[in-house]
């Protein structure tokens, strides 16, 4: 079952189509690949996208659904806080990395 997506997509996604970055993404799940789409859907820019490390590690982490390669957000949040983030500290301290992550971008 096919969904159409609204939003600000590209026209093939919209009408449903996966493009293969995401399946890729998705290890070829296909169901994976359309809730990621329905999530990616609801946003005005692709933040995901970004070359901006703080956009990015401000996006996800405000994202419940991960919707993007985990290397690539964890490589962001790194740079936008300037140290290493240790994978736990995704689970245990989520709120911790946002508030540092919001100290950063007033410091700026």
């Amino acid at each position: 079952m096919s969904e159409k997506f609204e939003g600000n997509l590209p026209p093939q996604e919209q009408k449903g189509e996966i493009p293969q970055e995401l399946l890729d993404l998705c290890k070829g799940n296909q169901e994976t690949a359309q809730k990621v789409l329905a999530v990616r859907s609801k946003y005005d820019n692709e933040w995901w996208n970004s070359n901006d490390p703080m956009e990015v590690a401000m996006g996800q982490l405000n994202e419940p659904t991960l919707i993007m390669d985990f290397g690539k957000f964890h490589e962001a949040i790194e740079k936008a806080l300037g140290r290493p983030v240790y994978t736990h500290e995704f689970g245990i301290n989520a709120d911790g990395l946002k508030e540092e992550l919001a100290e950063k971008k007033s410091e700026k």
